[in-house]
């Protein structure tokens, strides 16, 4: 009697001390979700983080400085103007992610609006930091209560759930108490889209919370919440992982990894040409007859082939890895997608790449195939535009013989080899990693008729036929085309390819290779070992990058030139609308580079990466893999 009361108070201690398992994302979502990107195990995760390099490198005494700068401002600058507005602490919610932290978009017709397809879901696992998850919910809707904001309480499946109702009006408000506008910041220009259109309406936005078990559940639809809640309670709601593409990525590649991302590319591509106008409602597209349709343009360039992409990363003992994948089969493969697919070929780097590289790439594509199918392509899109490429191209070289035919001369001698590869820059000079030497090689049978035929080719674009200047170099033949008083361009025919280059010295230094041969980039330490972690070098593309050459040159400028890091990313667009000087200055104030440490006592976490590209009958991938720096292991 004793022995089954014994295992009865077990039993019962166990039932009421248990929380059920929180489904992973591939069983939790629903199957039409188009776009995953999740952490699986934030735990996990912030571990291998810690460990790696760059984690490693973060909490380095030597870069103490800048990290205090930069956690400083981003927290008086960000975090507490978010927290005034909003009514929360950040840090209250800082550690409660244990378990999985996903990021979904789910297909989701809305009746209400016609124009949305796809709900957005957030989705925490705190596990047994679940209490204090409880608590901070309650907070956070209190504080909205006691501002006079609307909420609403509903239950979905049992689970209470919260609904914080505002307008795109209050949201735009509190977000310019956070980021206030500039003093500075330029008007709008008469032809800017935005002012063109007017104000934007102000419409209803509601966002959705609770708690089930340990999770956090986020979204702007009930629908899609009720969803997650029947695949938790073991429903008969189809999960991610019974959606064929995701199945077959996830086998292949996501599994098991501490971050990845995947994306439903068909079904994106298919609600997109949904909703492009009808041609009775293109204005003026038939009277320009350059026009392109985006529905035969995308279906053209092989876009709408594609069916899934992802993205995940791991990082092993030897080094960091990762992959990019694209789904698109061969058999339906067009125009661009078609004409990129590399062979699967040696792409070895040939002894005359030098090992001071600091970049270096080669891709096994046969051009001349690669020229015919975007010819094709441009046919299909546009047959007035195509017209006006062929007939620049016929024309070409007539002025000076009539039977000349640049087409047929170019694909004749072009082959299925592109190089190319980089050094330092010659100075220190503060513009000199805007003019880092580097060189371009074109595989061909025939070098001599393809470097002839470029220089027509150039001629005819530039408008500047008969003014490129030719030198004899070691018994080569070097044509440069001047393009303006500051640039030109310069190629030579020489051991299997045409090499080109704006900078005569990198060319030069190809020239001489075959007499003077340079310590090769092949023989690097630890290159072929890195290479044949993703692979090897024989899929058709291969590249190789020093990122501790890379570093030494970005930090050198950082410090000498505070504020570049914030010009770099206004350049490229990363600060989108933050472009008003006191607010590149408040960026560079966050960032500040002359806290950096020289280069040298930091370099221990830098190496070099490789990666190789292929393509297979399913798609095409991508595999990354950064070895361990020497001093790490």
């Amino acid at each position: 009697m004793k022995k089954w009361f014994l295992i009865l108070l077990v039993l019962l201690t166990v039932a009421t001390g248990a929380r059920a398992d929180i489904l992973p994302p591939e069983k939790l979502l629903p199957r039409d979700t188009v776009f995953v990107a999740t952490i699986p195990d934030a735990a996990k995760a912030r571990a291998v983080f810690t460990n790696a390099p760059y984690g490693k490198l973060w909490h380095d005494p030597a870069l103490k400085p800048f990290v205090e700068r930069l956690s400083g401002k981003f927290k008086s600058d960000m975090l507490e103007p978010m927290e005034r507005a909003f009514g929360i602490k950040f840090s209250d919610y800082q550690d409660l992610a244990q378990g999985q932290v996903t990021l979904a978009v789910v297909a989701d017709e809305n009746p209400e609006n016609t124009n949305s397809h796809f709900a957005r879901i957030i989705l925490l696992d705190a596990k047994d930091k679940s209490d204090q998850l409880k608590k901070n919910l309650a907070e956070v809707k209190k504080k909205w209560t006691d501002s006079g904001k609307k909420s609403k309480t509903a239950k979905i499946r049992d689970v209470e759930f919260t609904t914080l109702i505002s307008t795109s009006d209050e949201m735009s408000n509190t977000w310019a108490k956070v980021f206030p506008a500039s003093t500075n910041q330029p008007s709008a220009s008469a032809d800017d889209k935005d002012a063109e259109k007017g104000p934007s309406p102000n419409v209803r936005v509601e966002l959705t919370f609770g708690q089930a078990d340990s999770l956090l559940i986020v979204g702007d639809s009930p629908r899609v919440i009720e969803k997650l809640l029947s695949r938790q309670a073991g429903g008969l709601v189809p999960a991610l992982e019974e959606q064929l593409y995701f199945q077959a990525d996830f086998a292949a590649r996501l599994h098991g990894a501490p971050v990845y991302l995947w994306i439903n590319a068909k079904a994106l591509m298919d609600n997109f040409l949904k909703d492009l106008p009808t041609p009775e409602h293109s204005k003026g597209s038939s009277l320009n007859p350059l026009t392109m349709k985006p529905d035969k343009a995308l279906a053209a360039m092989g876009l709408t082939a594609l069916t899934t992409a992802s993205f995940d990363y791991r990082d092993t003992p030897d080094g960091m890895m990762s992959q990019l994948y694209i789904g698109v089969p061969e058999f339906a493969r067009r125009g661009l997608v078609k004409a990129l697919a590399a062979a699967a070929k040696d792409a070895n780097p040939p002894p005359f790449v030098p090992s001071d590289v600091v970049k270096f790439s080669r891709w096994r594509l046969d051009v001349a195939q690669g020229w015919t199918t975007i010819e094709k392509m441009l046919n299909e899109i546009n047959p007035s535009a195509a017209g006006i490429v062929s007939m620049v191209l016929s024309l070409a070289g007539k002025d000076k013989d009539d039977k000349y035919d640049l087409k047929a001369e170019l694909l004749g001698s072009l082959g299925d080899d592109i190089l190319s590869y980089e050094k330092n820059p010659r100075s220190d000079a503060p513009d000199s990693t805007n003019s880092a030497p580097s060189i371009y090689l074109i595989g061909s049978p025939n070098p001599d008729k393809l470097a002839a035929a470029i220089k027509v080719g150039l001629d005819a674009v530039t408008g500047r036929a008969g003014g490129a200047k030719e030198r004899e170099f070691q018994g080569r033949k070097i044509t440069t085309i001047k393009f303006s008083d500051k640039s030109s361009f310069s190629f030579a025919a020489s051991g299997g390819y045409v090499a080109m280059s704006s900078d005569d010295g990198m060319l030069e230094e190809f020239l001489h290779s075959s007499e003077n041969k340079p310590k090769a980039l092949a023989d690097l330490p630890g290159l072929n070992e890195a290479a044949q972690k993703i692979g090897g070098m024989s899929k058709g593309l291969f590249s190789f990058s020093n990122e501790s050459e890379n570093m030494r040159l970005a930090l050198d400028e950082l410090r000498r030139n505070p504020s570049s890091l914030a010009e770099v990313m206004q350049s490229a667009g990363l600060l989108g609308k933050i472009n008003s000087p006191d607010q590149l200055k408040k960026l560079t104030e966050w960032m500040d580079g002359s806290l950096l440490p020289p280069f040298d006592s930091i370099s221990k976490y830098f190496y070099f990466s490789v990666y190789t590209g292929s393509f297979n009958a399913d798609g095409f991938q991508m595999n990354f893999f950064s070895p361990t720096p020497p001093q790490l292991k």
